[in-house]
């Protein structure tokens, strides 16, 4: 909580402890006694960027003995969707499928704030579910099919996974009369 406060515009963060650590390098190190890992996501940073506010942040905290803090770069793991969807004749396919695209980028894309709605720095994983119902509650479909490609489930701590929507494929059709 302390980090969103002072980094507020990114997307996500999280932080962890030794023990934690070293259930993701799957071996007890000494180095890692006393040691809190931190990770996340800052809009249009780099990830020396990113470390460099966290470092930044970190560096005002009252009695830093026994802690010692490492920026954790994130382990970036897009996925893709297919959709393949009917509209009705009314509607026009272009605008529809921009208005798709910066819809679901907004909403699940890497730079999204829909992974911390609150800016409390609760990280909420993307479901098929929700991008399933964000599909649907457009209203723009007849009818639809969606498929999720190399959706990972994430670590807990530095994989962030996110929809890569410029890969996806949004294939529209009129449905016919």
């Amino acid at each position: 909580y302390y980090l969103k406060q002072n980094i507020p515009a990114s997307t996500w963060l999280n932080a962890w402890g030794e023990g934690e650590q070293e259930k993701i390098d799957g071996v007890l190190k000494l180095d890692n006694i006393n040691r809190i890992f931190i990770c996340g996501w800052y809009p249009g940073k780099t990830q020396a960027e990113m470390a460099a506010l966290v470092t930044k942040a970190l560096a005002t905290v009252p009695n830093p003995l026994n802690k010692r803090y490492t920026y954790t770069p994130a382990n970036m793991l897009p996925f893709t969707i297919t959709l393949s969807g009917e509209i009705p004749a009314s509607l026009t396919q272009s605008v529809i499928l921009a208005s798709l695209k910066s819809g679901l980028e907004s909403q699940f894309g890497k730079d999204s704030s829909e992974f911390d709605p609150y800016g409390t720095g609760d990280f909420q994983q993307i479901k098929l579910k929700d991008i399933w119902a964000y599909i649907n509650n457009l209203g723009h479909f007849d009818d639809f099919t969606l498929t999720v490609s190399n959706m990972a489930t994430p670590n807990g701590y530095n994989d962030f996974v996110y929809l890569d929507v410029a890969n996806s494929i949004l294939n529209l059709t009129y449905t016919e009369a």
